[in-house]
């Protein structure tokens, strides 16, 4: 599980898994991505998963 815990910090699990009281919760099509192989949006910039706010504001998908 440490293992687990550290990759979900550093990111190399897409699409990012959020926090629910002290566990993680991960979706069943997650996957693991090292970091040389992180998804990129067009412009090149690296692909960031969506704040709380804009959660919130566009609910679940």
């Amino acid at each position: 599980m440490d293992t687990v815990r550290r990759w979900i910090r550093r990111g190399y699990i897409y699409p990012q898994p959020y926090r629910y009281g002290g566990t993680y919760r991960i979706q069943s099509d997650a996957r693991y991505l090292p970091p040389w192989q992180q998804p990129t949006v067009p412009d090149g910039t690296a692909a960031s998963t969506p704040t709380l706010l804009e959660r919130l504001k566009n609910g679940p998908k």
